[in-house]
């Protein structure tokens, strides 16, 4: 298995006003500290190459201008692991903190519809992303740098502009914009009719959702103000007190479970997505425990993830966690791999390829034998 440190595209830096954790009132300051060590937050100013101060102003007229250079960006993307998590903050001050998001639990539901949050998509009618047919909402900016990942234009928080455009003759695609959460609503509602006929409703993918949580706390608690059912698609690498936070407006968050570190290698979650698990896996254990409804969601990659060790890890979560709405086994696919080429970021070095029908047939065995009936697995 190839996994080069240097595949993890850098993480970018933050600045303390654009950080994306939350913390309800009455938390004291060592909740604030034991929360936030070591949750990275991502800067607005890490904007590709090729944005022009013109392009900006005119696309989003509040976001910073400045952009790296193309040599900055490749080098960038050149350093190694260390190099590229050295620079996420070791915690959060309180006066920061106190400064961005002393306002967050005390903000009225009357208010949520004038938050405003950067995404990148919207998919109407989606049937991968939740029960029935959903509205999928992708915001922009992520915690991990997953090997496989197939969305590297969610990574920056902020928006950025392709290197170049996918078809001779076109603009270099601006992939982000901002939004309000009652323009999102607006959408949601006109496909609602097709969510209550299907058992669907609004989901919240990306990147991450919980690194914008003031706009996600907002666009999930007003989606239940209207009575649309919604799904929280997250990586699970957020403070505790974010979830808290979200919970209960969530009717079901779809949880993925990427590795399974090892005494052999006790550091391959880590390699392959950039973070360790234990904030992940005690905000799972943290919301199973208090009654969450949970879809474990755990994507297969060839030669890379899918050692015995990760296939008894997701049977061990199945046993272990009967309450689970589903685990569903979700094979690799290569369809983003030009989205790095058009961003101007290295393909990652995974050496690997879609499963075959074999492949596929191996996992199939493996969790049939196992008798686990909630399995979710792949045609």
């Amino acid at each position: 298995m190839n996994t080069p440190a240097a595949n993890l595209a850098d993480i970018p830096a933050s600045n303390s006003a654009d950080t994306s954790a939350d913390i309800p009132a009455g938390n004291s300051a060592d909740d604030l500290a034991r929360d936030f060590t070591d949750i990275p937050t991502d800067t607005s100013a890490d904007i590709p190459a090729g944005n022009s101060a013109a392009d900006l102003a005119r696309d989003f007229t509040d976001i910073p201008t400045a952009a790296d250079s193309a040599d900055d960006l490749a080098a960038n993307l050149a350093d190694d692991l260390a190099a590229n998590l050295a620079d996420i903050p070791a915690g959060i001050s309180d006066g920061d903190l106190a400064r961005d998001f002393a306002d967050i639990p005390a903000a009225a539901p009357a208010d949520d519809h004038a938050v405003t949050g950067i995404i990148f998509d919207i998919q109407r009618g989606a049937f991968h992303d939740g029960p029935g047919l959903r509205t999928t909402v992708f915001f922009k900016g992520c915690p991990l740098r997953c090997l496989w990942c197939h969305n590297p234009e969610s990574w920056s928080r902020a928006p950025q502009r392709a290197l170049r455009a996918a078809t001779p003759g076109a603009a270099p695609k601006l992939h982000g914009r901002k939004i309000t959460v009652g323009e999102i609503l607006q959408t949601a509602l006109r496909d609602k009719r097709y969510h209550d006929a299907s058992g669907g409703g609004l989901t919240l993918s990306g990147g991450e959702p919980a690194l914008q949580l003031r706009f996600c706390h907002a666009l999930l608690r007003a989606a239940r103000t209207e009575g649309i059912h919604t799904a929280l698609d997250t990586c699970g690498h957020a403070p505790a007190a974010a979830f808290d936070l979200l919970a209960p407006h969530v009717n079901v968050f779809l949880w993925d479970h990427k590795a399974t570190d090892t005494a052999a290698h006790p550091g391959l979650h880590r390699s392959l997505t950039g973070r360790p698990p234990a904030q992940i896996l005690e905000n799972f254990h943290r919301l199973y425990a208090n009654g969450a409804t949970i879809i474990l969601r755990c994507p297969l990659i060839p030669g890379v993830n899918d050692t015995q060790e990760h296939l008894d890890s997701i049977a061990a979560f199945a046993r272990d966690h009967p309450r689970l709405a589903g685990i569903e086994i979700i094979p690799y696919h290569d369809a983003g791999l030009s989205k790095y080429d058009l961003l101007g970021i290295p393909r990652p070095a995974l050496n690997t390829r879609p499963p075959d029908a074999d492949t596929k047939r191996r996992w199939r065995d493996f969790f049939q034998s196992r008798n686990l009936p909630k399995i979710i697995l792949p045609t």
